[in-house]
Parts: structure tokens; C-alpha cells; sequence
């Protein structure tokens, strides 16, 4: 049976936001209900993503915390305009939708929906530095459709990327964008997107009912640490990509901690650890 957390835990009421709250209002107070959800509706949507995401919020509570501050920390770096800024504005939406993923126990869309986000930063990098602001237009007006493995082949032939991978081969023995080739993964991005993909496809072990061990949501730590550390690998790449294309960027004040080498033994495979650190000393000085 279900049961009612105590009204001392802030958790236990739900708010909703007063008409004087949004940017654009008239100011009239919100109308009564003129369509409720059936009550036992309500309880089978909701009863056990609410489970999942108050056993979340009780365990996990300085992980959530983080993914927050690192989500506030990249709206504020920001540029003010220009491709990279409305890509940034896109990608937040997808840290976002991630998280909110993650706290309810949709650990497998909450992975997938990282890919999004690492597909549009790759193809707004790409026209911010060959300068094509027509094929950023016209993919923002849905005349485009994006491939991460054409965008990533082109952003290897810009003279800025290219010079760079030949630096980061030469002192890590890994790169950004290469190709995978046999039991090499390919470059960092390379390597990221494959994984990402396994989630919105649903491969192997990867679908929701294997990481729960179970019918679901319910709340799994091995689904957590999953969801998290894709997360914050999925952030990292994005801002260093954001910097390589818009040097102005500064490094979200929340972010510099994933750069220490305890974070980065804790979610980055051992592969991409090194040039990790590589590309963000050469690029935030």
C-alpha cells in the first residue's frame, strides 16, 4: 500500500506556479478544473515515478544537486547571441529533461535523450566555426536534417579541429572525431554518441526492464550511477566543444570540479580521461 509522507518533509505537497509568476500574464487568477483526471488514473501514472523520485531525492541528493548547479551554471555562461547560444539554450533543455528523467527511474530515456544534445552542439560548432550561418537557418526551420557522422567527418577538416587533434593524438593518443575503427572506438565524441545510441535504441542490456531488474519505474543505484555519469560525461564534451567554437565562454563555476582527476576516474572511461584533460587546458587558460 501506498502512504503519505509526513507533512514535515517538503516533498510531501505539490505547488503550482501563481499567474503573476510567468514572464507573460493577465494576471487573472488560473480557472477551476474543467476536465480532472480520474483519481485512479492519477495514482497509476504517478504512484511509483513519485516512489522512485523521493527515494532519488533521499539518496542521491548531492548528485541531483550538482546536475542542477552544473544545468544553472550553463545558462549562465552563455554567449548573449549567435549559433552556439541558441544551441546552448536547446542542449539546456535537454539537461534538463534528463534530469527529471533520471529522478523518476527513466534511467534509459533519460541516457537518450543526452544524444539530442550532443548531435545539435556538434552541428552548431560546426557552423559557428566554418561560419555557414545559411545551413544552421535552415536546419532551425526543419529544412535539414542532421547526421552526426557527416557533421563529425566535416568538423575534422576545419583547420582549427584538425590542428587540434593532431596536438591532443600526439600528447594523449586519443582524438575527438575519429572514426571507429575495429576494437578502437573512435574519438571521444565518436565513442560518447555510440553509447548514447545503445540507450535510444534499447540494446542488450541497456533497456529499462534489464536496469531495473523488474516492471518499473523503480529506483535502481546501478540506474542512477548510469544516468549520471553519462550525464556529466555528455556536459563536459558539450562545454569544451561550446569553448572550441566560441572562445569567449567561460567555465560554469559548478564545472570545474568534473575536471579533477578523481572526477574524471569516476566517469570517464579510462580512455578519454587524458585528453579530457588535455583540451581543457589548452582551451580555458
Amino acid at each position: 500500500m501506498v502512504r503519505k509522507l509526513p507533512s514535515t518533509d517538503f516533498r510531501a505537497k505539490r505547488m503550482v506556479l501563481e499567474p503573476d509568476d510567468y514572464g507573460l500574464t493577465d494576471g487573472l487568477p488560473d480557472p477551476a478544473p474543467t476536465d480532472l483526471i480520474d483519481q485512479s488514473v492519477w495514482h497509476g501514472i504517478m504512484d511509483l515515478p513519485d516512489d522512485v523520485v523521493i527515494r532519488t531525492t533521499s539518496h542521491q541528493g548531492s548528485r541531483i544537486n550538482l546536475l542542477y548547479e552544473l544545468w544553472a551554471g550553463w545558462l549562465e555562461v552563455m554567449p548573449t547571441e549567435g549559433i552556439v547560444t541558441q544551441a546552448m539554450l536547446d542542449c539546456s533543455d535537454d539537461f534538463a529533461s534528463a534530469t527529471m528523467l533520471l529522478l523518476h527511474g527513466f534511467y534509459r530515456q533519460a541516457i537518450g535523450t543526452l544524444r539530442s544534445a550532443l548531435e545539435t552542439m556538434l552541428f552548431s560548432c560546426l557552423c559557428q566555426i566554418t561560419g555557414n550561418l545559411q545551413r544552421w537557418s535552415s536546419w532551425k526551420k526543419g529544412k535539414e536534417e542532421l547526421s552526426f557522422v557527416n557533421n563529425r567527418h566535416d568538423m575534422r577538416k576545419t583547420d582549427i579541429i584538425r590542428s587540434l587533434e593532431v596536438r591532443a593524438q600526439a600528447a594523449t593518443g586519443r582524438t575527438l572525431f575519429a572514426d571507429k575503427n575495429g576494437a578502437d572506438p573512435g574519438g571521444w565524441a565518436t565513442s560518447l554518441h555510440a553509447r548514447l545510441s545503445n540507450f535510444i535504441h534499447a540494446r542488450g542490456n541497456q533497456t529499462n526492464a534489464d536496469i531495473w531488474g523488474s516492471n518499473g519505474p523503480i529506483y535502481s543505484a546501478q540506474g542512477m550511477k548510469l544516468g549520471y555519469h553519462n550525464q556529466l560525461e555528455t556536459y563536459v564534451l558539450l562545454l569544451l566543444m561550446a569553448k572550441i567554437a566560441t572562445p569567449s565562454i567561460d567555465m560554469p563555476i559548478h564545472a570545474e570540479v568534473l575536471f579533477s582527476y578523481d572526477s574524471r576516474q569516476r566517469y570517464l572511461q579510462k580512455l578519454d580521461r587524458k585528453i579530457c584533460r588535455f583540451i581543457k587546458l589548452e582551451i580555458f587558460h
